[in-house]
């Protein structure tokens, strides 16, 4: 790298860094999104519309849909500086105080 500016072989080393990265935030989102896809189904199954909840599943429910918005939140963010980058070159956070 010379002033800042990736040479094409940087570029490509960068590029498929973050594709890695966004393949790793979108599995982990999926995983999150099938935990709670579960749950939502399973409460469906044990407590019908016409019975009181489970305050137990509720809160483990709670507690999931939480951690999918997470993931999809780290999903869009590490998507977006992929994008950034291989569409406007924008460097990466970590690559450009380097």
């Amino acid at each position: 790298m010379t002033d800042g500016n990736p040479d094409a072989s940087s570029r490509h080393e960068i590029k498929v860094l973050w594709r890695q990265r966004v393949n790793q935030a979108r599995a982990r989102y999926v995983f999150k999104r099938q935990i709670c896809e579960s749950l939502v189904a399973e409460r469906v199954k044990t407590f019908p519309a016409i019975r009181p909840s489970d305050p137990d599943g509720t809160l483990a429910l709670h507690q999931a849909l939480q951690r999918e918005s997470e993931a999809l939140r780290e999903l869009m963010r590490v998507l977006k500086i992929y994008t950034d980058f291989v569409t406007n070159g924008t460097l990466p956070p970590e690559e450009a105080e380097s």
